[in-house]
């Protein structure tokens, strides 16, 4: 006689769970710190986005010049903490100010970091 397997089905909220400890074991704090510990003229956060599922955090920046803007992708990085070796900030995109032309203006850049 052969058995019959009935389905199983995960716990209820389970997926909010994950989610959660997504969230809780995510760098966030680490992240937040360098943001806050690099303040330069020229580059102001706009916005920030935690992906704890795509395990990223999205930094918006505007900046006044593109050397500005690479100058603080790498002041982010150096100011990481040792245990946030495995990910890095890195510039995803960028968008010059309207009718701006030429070298050294200034625009809005999206900044990603990714941790393992």
């Amino acid at each position: 006689m052969a058995r019959s397997t009935v389905p199983v089905s995960p716990p209820p909220y389970d997926s909010s769970a994950r989610e959660m400890l997504a969230e809780r074991t995510a760098p966030w704090p680490a992240a937040l710190t360098a943001i806050e510990h690099v303040a330069m003229v020229g580059v102001t956060p706009t916005s920030i986005e935690f992906a704890a599922n795509e395990r990223t955090v999205n930094l918006e920046v505007a900046f006044s010049e593109h050397a500005k803007l690479l100058e603080y992708a790498d002041a982010l990085n150096a100011g990481l903490e040792p245990s946030t070796v495995g990910w890095r900030w890195s510039i995803q995109q960028t968008q010059l100010a309207t009718g701006a032309i030429g070298a050294g203006v200034g625009g809005t850049a999206r900044l990603t970091a990714a941790w393992r």
